[in-house]
Order: C-alpha cells, then structure tokens, then sequence
C-alpha cells in the first residue's frame, strides 16, 4: 500500500527522524542519504518513509489506509501543536532557528507500549526505571513540563553555560522556567542543536530539507 499525508507547516523529515536516538535502534533504519526511514513490522515488508515537497509518502504492506495514517501521525508527531511555544519565543535566536529548522517533534515507535520498552531498554542498566526514564518518555510523548536530567544533560548544559557541576540542576531548572509547560522541550533544542546546525546553519524546513547523531 502507498500513502501520502500532508505535513505541517515547517515540518523537517530529517529534524524528527534525528529529535533523538530511536531511529538508531530496532525496528528503526535511516538512510539519510536517501532521506528514507524504515520501520520493521511483523512480516516480510517494512514500512517505508519519505518527505518530499510538502507530503509525507509511506509504503508498506497492505493494511487498512486510515489505520496506517494513525500509525504514521503518531511515529512523526504530526498532531502536535507547537503554536503556544512559538509565541513565547519573543526573540529568543537559539530556539527560534530550530523550529525554523522543523525541530520541536519526536520521533516515536509506533505504539507507547514500544516507546515504553525502548526507554526501558536504554537506561535500565544505568538509571533504573525512575523519575529521568518517566520524564524521558513524556518529552517523546509530547509532554514538555518535564526536563529529564540526566549526565548527557548536565555535560552538554555546562558546555553551554559554564558554571560549578554541583549546582548544574537548580541552574538548568532555573534557565528553562520561563518557557512553563514547555521547559523541557526549550532545553532539548538547545542543548541538541549541535546535531543539526552543524550541517547547515541556514537548514529550515523547507521540502530541501525535508529530503535532506544520535546521542
């Protein structure tokens, strides 16, 4: 089966897809190159991924369209309204180049029980299921009051901002409170834009950069 759903105004293909590290790991691959995502379901035939001037183009083996739609919005984030965080940017450069740049949406599985054991998966072994992992999955499900800490976080923060490590948490808390309800998603394409300006400081979303590392 082949589908096409329109995108958002500013979407980037390449800024979701790289948000952060799940199309690194299985069932996820990425050519960037090709600018082609994969999805691995059961069955001999993966999902298949392309954004091209302005449209979303998904193959696939056969399944009911409007199921394969929702399965779609929710891996890209599609219905996620960023309009309320735009309007407190004022003129904040940093933050406004990467949602100029489409940043802003999180790549997700297909399912939250699959988001659920690939947080899990990740971090187990070093954190435990608690209060970073938790935060962690509500940023991928779209819930950006949550700042998810974490020893990458602090590195990358103290980078930014140079100051004493012992006081890195109540310095992070206190530089993303002004952005409320979306705290943790100001500091994610903050401290992440290295990923993406490094290619291109002029890169927005625009259908070059929907063809166009993951920590």
């Amino acid at each position: 089966m082949r589908l096409e759903l329109p995108l958002p105004s500013g979407f980037s293909f390449d800024a979701v897809v790289r948000s952060h590290g799940w199309y690194d790991l299985a069932p996820f691959a990425y050519d960037r190159a090709a600018g082609v995502l994969t999805y691995v379901t059961p069955g001999p035939t993966p999902l298949s991924f392309r954004g091209i001037s302005g449209r979303l183009e998904v193959s696939g083996p056969g399944r009911r369209s409007a199921a394969l739609a929702a399965v779609v919005r929710r891996i890209f984030s599609l219905d996620l309204d960023l309009s309320g965080f735009d309007a407190m940017l004022g003129e904040e450069p940093v933050l406004r180049r990467a949602l100029a740049r489409g940043g802003g949406r999180m790549l997700r599985a297909a399912t939250l029980f699959e988001d659920g054991v690939k947080m899990r998966d990740a971090i187990l072994a070093e954190h435990g299921f608690g209060p970073y992992a938790a935060e962690g999955l509500m940023r991928i499900l779209g819930r950006h009051e949550y700042l998810a800490i974490d020893s990458w976080v602090r590195k990358q923060f103290r980078k930014l901002h140079p100051g004493p490590a012992k006081t890195v948490d109540r310095a992070i808390a206190r530089r993303y409170a002004r952005y409320g309800g979306y705290r943790g998603l100001a500091m994610w394409l903050e401290l992440t834009r290295d990923w993406h300006e490094g290619d291109d400081p002029n890169w927005g979303g625009s259908a070059a950069g929907e063809r166009r590392g993951t920590r």
